[in-house]
């Protein structure tokens, strides 16, 4: 994963120490090496203390980076100008926190109530030795100071410094996505963008933590207006670990995947055989003629006539728990003809209102999900008397269409 942080270029900062000596720093042509990081032995827990439900977060993930800087000290006492770098070696921290939710941004922000740094083999590097060694103090001095007012000043230090980096570093909680066709022979993808943003506070208990986020499956940025349906967790499911979606969520994001191109199935000869599985399939106008009933096709065009079909789903609408059903899924099942190498781009289109309902059951062995469609058919009380395509080129009679 690439992603730029927004870490400064340049920077300045003056330090005070016991209002008897100052020093002005500024550091110019900043660089970040990559780092190396180590997320195996980061450990979250959802805990009690300060008479409240904190989260303990230990972070020892960073094993080495080095930034280096061109740093000028403009002060009376030692005065100096020389490139400068700090290496991070085993860097560990600490802290308890809480997080609340910010209704302007979306975001979350620290609460911290305590932390503590270890600093390892981190070390400042300086052509100056002895400035090496003063300012490698005055940090293990800012420490101890952040450390002992972190339950005072912790929030506000914390969301000003750590809250932009992290939102950054979480590209302000956009997070992209490439998925595949799940239909066999399509060979196609489509990149996606999940909104995680919050909605709310996290609600933090022993052992556990219920969050929750916009989660806007997008394609696009093709935004939803999301119902505000209620949701609640299965308290006695032995599996704490639980996704819970609305209906407006499941349909908008059915929504999002029927707009991309693997919400589409493109139906040739090849592919069409790749789906089912055999060789014998031949999607021409001959086809369609003994199969559908379609013989308009080989009186326009000519028999054998190579066509291309494409399937998709339009305006999906979802329901749980419904009509004796765990999911009902009405959708527009769009169908579109086209000639290969033919002048006229597209035959026929239609669109066709279609009810699904669906059992879903999960294996607990595996931890996986089987859905059966236990019917699919036609709402009839939308097209029962339709008698022909929203777009016919070919001629189709009545009874060809029904």
């Amino acid at each position: 994963m690439v992603m730029d942080m927004g870490l400064p270029k340049s920077y300045k900062y003056d330090f005070v120490l016991l209002y008897l000596f100052q020093w002005h720093f500024s550091w110019s042509n900043i660089n970040y090496a990559k780092p190396k990081l180590d997320f195996k032995d980061m450990v979250f827990e959802f805990t009690e203390g300060y008479d409240t439900k904190l989260i303990k977060m230990h972070f020892p993930a960073l094993k080495d980076w080095t930034i280096s800087a061109h740093q000028k000290i403009d002060t009376l006492l030692f005065p100096s100008e020389s490139d400068v770098r700090f290496q991070f070696k085993d860097f560990n921290f600490k802290m308890q926190f809480d997080l609340d939710f910010n209704e302007d941004t979306g975001y979350l922000d620290f609460d911290v109530y305590d932390s503590e740094i270890n600093f390892g083999e981190s070390y400042l590097y300086h052509d100056n030795k002895i400035l090496a060694v003063i300012m490698h103090q005055i940090i293990y001095y800012l420490i101890v100071i952040f450390e002992n007012t972190s339950y005072f000043f912790g929030k506000p230090i914390l969301t000003k410094l750590l809250g932009p980096v992290f939102d950054r570093f979480a590209n302000d909680f956009q997070f992209p996505i490439v998925l595949e066709s799940p239909f066999k022979g399509q060979n196609t993808a489509a990149p996606f963008t999940i909104d995680m943003r919050s909605t709310s506070s996290p609600i933090i208990n022993s052992g556990f933590m219920d969050a929750f986020f916009v989660g806007e499956f997008l394609y696009e940025g093709n935004s939803c207006a999301l119902d505000n349906d209620y949701m609640g967790f299965d308290e006695y499911n032995s599996k704490f670990s639980q996704i819970v979606v609305s209906e407006s969520w499941a349909s908008c994001a059915l929504e999002n995947f029927g707009l991309s191109p693997i919400g589409k199935i493109i139906l040739d000869t090849t592919r069409a055989n790749q789906l089912f599985g055999r060789e014998d399939i031949k999607i021409d106008t001959t086809f369609l003629a003994n199969t559908l009933n379609m013989k308009c096709f080989e009186d326009e065009i000519g028999k054998h006539k190579d066509l291309v079909l494409e399937l998709g789903i339009r305006n999906p609408k979802v329901q749980f728990k419904a009509y004796d059903s765990d999911i009902v899924l009405n959708f527009g099942l769009t169908f579109k003809v086209t000639e290969v190498g033919g002048k006229m781009k597209e035959l026929i289109y239609d669109e066709i209102r279609m009810i699904a309902m669906v059992d879903a059951q999960s294996i607990e062995a595996t931890d996986k999900v089987t859905a059966h469609i236990r019917t699919l058919k036609m709402d009839v009380n939308k097209y029962s008397q339709k008698s022909s395509p929203v777009k016919n080129f070919m001629a189709m009679t009545e009874n060809e269409y029904q």
